[in-house]
């Protein structure tokens, strides 16, 4: 009898873990499949999410057709490599984008218009947008910046816009809207970024920033010199990092009356 209840137990545990399993490396497609899409499998890049964002983590329960939508547990949605169009776009901001903090876009092909399309509707307690490789050009940052303008995501400490065909007018439209709370920023492989932009990027950036991705941009020696006199300089080891040089605490400290 006794080895009965051992068997049980242990089938109902096997059961629990392969239930998980599936649950977790299924829940990406069925979040396409609400939206409109129609994938086969998940395919992510995970050098892209985990060089730049937080790795995907999985729906706490498979979603219901219909909507309200349940929400989405752990605040972090990832949609990279699923070729999202703006139709796309406009089902995931209504019914997917409310109360994400970290919110995971890259190598979608978004262009200009989805991401016109995708700013007004992020949601306000994001920390964490990856968008990179997706062509949205000095008009989708510019559209970016219009919202942060308008609606201004106070919590946002990461922003990646790799590799997205930004150039001067782009970043002069976004960085007066940088928000204050930014410690990363990655706007590289952005080649037509010059130092006309960087100019005028290196007078707002935020004071608890960290660090600065701009390598592959087309920055020339006044560029670097007005990140310098913004308190910046190139990483020892990776040179196309900027980083917040710290000063140390007796010397940052005011000095006693």
């Amino acid at each position: 009898m006794l080895l009965v209840i051992i068997i049980y137990f242990i089938t109902v545990f096997i059961r629990e873990l392969i239930m998980k399993k599936l649950l977790a490396t299924t829940s990406i497609v069925t979040i396409s499949m609400l939206i409109g899409l129609s994938v086969e499998a998940p395919q992510l890049a995970a050098s892209e999410a985990s060089a730049h964002a937080p790795a995907a983590l999985p729906i706490a329960a498979p979603p219901v057709p219909g909507f309200p939508l349940p929400p989405l547990e752990f605040g972090m949605l990832d949609l990279g490599n699923q070729n999202l169009n703006v139709a796309n776009i406009n089902v995931l901001s209504q019914n997917w984008l409310e109360g994400m903090t970290s919110l995971l876009l890259y190598r979608n092909n978004l262009g200009p218009a989805g991401m016109q399309a995708l700013a007004p509707s992020l949601p306000a307690a994001l920390d964490t947008l990856t968008v990179v490789t997706n062509g949205i050009g000095d008009a989708g940052v510019i559209a970016l910046a219009q919202r942060l303008q308008n609606q201004p995501i106070v919590g946002l400490k990461t922003l990646n816009l790799r590799d997205n065909n930004i150039g001067d007018a782009g970043i002069i439209a976004l960085a007066a809207h940088l928000p204050a709370s930014l410690k990363t920023l990655f706007l590289d492989s952005n080649n037509n970024i010059s130092d006309a932009g960087v100019l005028d990027l290196a007078q707002y950036l935020p004071a608890g920033l960290t660090k600065l991705y701009l390598d592959e941009d087309n920055i020339g020696i006044a560029g670097r010199q007005a990140l310098i006199a913004a308190g910046f300089e190139q990483n020892n080891e990776f040179k196309n990092i900027w980083m917040k040089r710290q000063l140390p605490a007796t010397a940052a400290a005011a000095p006693a009356q």
